[in-house]
Formats: structure tokens, sequence, C-alpha cells
């Protein structure tokens, strides 16, 4: 008798124990800070229900303060993708809070990614990495290692994605080098320095970079610099940033009757990605921006 009710209660315990398992793994997900990283991991994963972007891209990532429904879906999470600890500044004291040390990584230690310093101080990183489409292969790469240890059952799936972003990453890099070829970027002025990863792997210069620094204003200095080229007309537009609160960009190429336009680093057009890799049309689009000039 006592063996039975043993037995019994084994059982029962077993019974709880895995829906407490299934209640605790329930909508667990892999999170991406920030929407390039968030297209890259919707490319190799192909699982939208189970990938949760954490920054919306009509919010920027410099000063995003994480909401109750962030921490919740990081305290289930299965896998945590972010560039830096100094570009989401709030991630690691979360992932240390929340023991996720194991489960997260800052895609900037990545082995092979090509890093480069900001252009105003050798010391700091420029954040941007996404920008060359080799480091989102690397990314990509790197995913797909870790969803496949995750979730050893549908491995192949992540491998043959990977092989089909990188196909596509390949031909977008074309096309935007046949785009490029044909644009005078020369005559097109970029408000904020984010663009140097596009800039270095297309090598492209544009006639200048107004700001280094989201929170200082312009400078005497390349005001007139500024004035003085556009003056000269060797301005044909003025590239701004889509979150400008102040509208900086717009007003400066008001004030010179230049066409004013977005080159949109993050991703956040209408209709974006609603193509098969979201990643390849962040790319694309900004050729495309770039082009209109």
């Amino acid at each position: 008798m006592h063996d039975a009710r043993s037995t019994k209660h084994g059982k029962i315990v077993g019974i709880i124990l895995f829906f407490l398992f299934i209640f605790n793994h329930a909508n667990a997900a892999n999170i991406a800070s920030i929407n390039p990283i968030y297209q890259i991991l919707l490319a190799i994963s192909a699982d939208k229900n189970n990938s949760i972007l954490i920054i919306s891209p009509n919010v920027s990532e410099h000063n995003y303060q994480l909401k109750k429904n962030d921490i919740t879906a990081f305290a289930k999470a299965d896998l945590v993708f972010y560039v830096d600890d100094s570009l989401e500044k709030n991630f690691p004291k979360l992932i240390k809070n929340l023991h996720l040390e194991k489960k997260s990584y800052a895609l900037s230690q990545i082995s092979g990614i090509k890093l480069l310093p900001r252009r105003q101080n050798s010391k700091q990183l420029d954040s941007h990495l996404w920008l060359n489409p080799q480091n989102g292969i690397k990314i990509a790469e790197f995913m797909t290692a870790r969803l496949c240890e995750n979730d050893q059952k549908n491995c192949q799936k992540f491998r043959n994605n990977f092989e089909k972003f990188k196909k596509e990453i390949a031909k977008t890099e074309t096309i935007i080098a046949e785009k490029l070829a044909k644009i005078n970027v020369s005559q097109a002025v970029f408000y904020h320095d984010g663009y140097q990863y596009f800039e270095d792997y297309f090598d492209i210069k544009p006639a200048k970079i107004m700001t280094n620094d989201h929170t200082k204003e312009l400078a005497i200095k390349d005001l007139r610099e500024f004035a003085d080229m556009a003056e000269a007309g060797k301005i044909k537009c003025i590239f701004g940033e889509t979150l400008d609160e102040k509208n900086s960009a717009l007003k400066l190429a008001q004030n010179y009757h230049l066409k004013f336009m977005i080159l949109d680093l993050i991703g956040s057009k209408e209709n974006f990605g609603e193509e098969t890799n979201g990643y390849a049309a962040l790319l694309m689009n900004m050729v495309l921006d770039l082009e209109a000039c």
C-alpha cells in the first residue's frame, strides 16, 4: 500500500513539475535589441511569434528606458542579442540582475566582426556596426550557431536560412555597389555621424558630416564651413536621421534652400520588413535614399 501511494504521489509530483516547466517556458522567446538585429534574427529563425524586438525603430536606442513588459520578456528569454554595452546601456544591468549572462550576447564581441572607432574619439566604439553587410553575415552566422544549440531539431532549417541570407546579402551588395557608382555622394551632407560603416565598406565620402554628438549643438566652425560650401553650390542635399526631435537637419536645409531627406539606418520606414529579408531592405533603402538626391 505504501509503495502504491508513493508511486501515485511521485506521478502527481512529476505531472506538477511538467506543467510548471511548460508554464515557465511558455512564450519563451529570442530577444533582439534594435530593428536591424531583429531583422537578422527573423531571417535566420523564420519565427516571428517567438522573436521579440525590444526597442522600436521609432524610438531612439540612445536614451531608451526599459518598460515592464521588456523586463518580463527578458525574464523568459531563451537568447538575448544586442549590439554593445555602449549602445543599449540598460541591457547589461538587467542581464546581470536576471542572471542571463549565459544567454546574452553583445554582438560587438563576435569573432571576425569589423569594428571602427568613433571618428572624434578613437577610444570609443562606433556602435553602428550592422551597416557593414559583412558584419551582418557574421551576426547571422553567430545567431545560427546559438539557435542550433538551443533548438537542435530545427537546426537544419536555421542553417538553410543562413545560406539564403548570405546569397541575399551578396546580391544586395552588388546592386548597391552598381547604384553608388552612379551617385555623386560628394554633394551630400550627412547631418549625423552614424553611417561610417556603410561609408567605409562601400568607399563613399559625403561632402561633410555635421555633428558627432546627439547631445551637443553644432560648432560655429562647422556652420561656417557648411555655409561656405552651400553658397558655393557644392551641396545638393542634407540627410538627417529618422529621429531628430529638434528637426535640426531639416531647418538647416530650409535655411539654405537645399533638398532634405532622411537616411534611415535603423529601418523605421513605413512597410519596412515586408520583404523576404528585412535587413537587406534596410541596406537597399539607404542607397535608394542617396540615389534620390
